[in-house]
């Protein structure tokens, strides 16, 4: 009996639990679709959002679009006024281009007379390039040859400045140099005037030494032959020989003293009738005159035994000078 409910609570044990094996794979089987659903939910959901979004935007792309071709279409229609009412105001023009057309040979159409306006307008455009090109560049010469002139000009003056100090320098040195020929002259002049001179001092020192030098046994012209090249021994040969000359001089001139006032002493010792008392005055004046008598006769013999002597010869002038 117990073994029997066992296996009958067993057996219902193992149907309850394949039941419960079967709800459980149920539910998992519902739990997975409903993943897959939810899942499907989602990615709806997404392109969903995301289509409304794209939407909003072309919505506004739209929306900005349309203000736009609005404003074009204002503007399109504010153009197609203003144009219509150039075409009427131009429509004159058009009837003048038709009736030239008519009156003239050239032209066939009106769009000769525009194609021909134009190359006349394209013509005209180059010329005003070229004119507006050739005035810059007339003005960027017309700069230049200022600043050429502007420099020329300040060079000019730097050159005329230097030409001025220049010239001041020239008229300097032309008379400085007017004044050194000048000196020139004048040294030239002195010099020749010295050489001169000396020519002359020579020649007097050479024709005095000849004088000096010449004997009564030697003639004049055999002294000149002998005379000395050496000037300095020349000039103390004259001076000798003038000491010599002086001395004699001095000589004669003593001894022609001592004559005359021996001469006077005779003259003086004559007798004369005179009293007793004059006659002794007499006798008393010629002893004492014979003192300077005999000292005048020392000095001439002094003299005579210093010629040839010059050291002697300057003793005499000075004992003279003294005298």
């Amino acid at each position: 009996m117990k073994q029997a409910e066992y296996r009958e609570r067993m057996e219902a044990c193992d149907k309850r639990e394949a039941a419960l094996n079967a709800k459980q794979e149920k539910t998992r089987e519902q739990v997975a679709r409903f993943a897959l659903f939810m899942k499907e939910n989602d990615a709806k959901r997404n392109r969903a959002t995301k289509r409304a979004q794209d939407e909003r935007r072309q919505r506004l792309e739209k929306e900005e679009e349309i203000e736009r071709l609005k404003t074009e279409l204002a503007q399109t229609q504010a153009r197609c006024t203003r144009l219509s009412k150039h075409a009427e105001d131009y429509s004159i023009f058009q009837l003048f281009l038709e009736r030239v057309v008519e009156v003239s040979d050239e032209f066939t159409e009106c769009d000769d007379v525009l194609r021909r306006y134009a190359t006349l307008v394209a013509t005209n455009g180059d010329l005003a390039s070229a004119v507006t090109a050739n005035t810059d560049e007339a003005e960027n010469l017309r700069t230049s040859l200022n600043d050429t002139y502007k420099s020329m000009h300040n060079e000019i003056l730097v050159l005329s400045s230097e030409s001025a100090v220049y010239r001041e320098k020239l008229d300097r040195l032309r008379q400085q140099g007017a004044l050194e020929e000048r000196q020139a002259m004048h040294r030239e002049a002195e010099l020749k005037d010295k050489i001169r001179v000396i020519g002359e001092a020579k020649m007097a020192i050479s024709n005095l030494y000849s004088r000096c030098i010449a004997t009564k046994k030697k003639s004049r012209a055999e002294a000149t032959i002998k005379v000395s090249p050496d000037v300095v021994q020349g000039l103390r040969r004259i001076q000798h020989r003038f000491v010599e000359v002086q001395g004699v001089a001095q000589l004669a001139t003593a001894i022609t003293q001592a004559a005359a006032e021996a001469k006077l002493e005779r003259e003086k010792e004559k007798p004369k009738p005179a009293a007793g008392g004059a006659t002794q005055a007499v006798v008393q004046q010629r002893s004492g005159s014979k003192s300077p008598t005999n000292a005048n006769k020392g000095k001439a013999k002094n003299q005579t035994s210093n010629i040839g002597n010059p050291s002697a010869g300057k003793s005499v002038r000075s004992s003279r000078a003294s005298g």
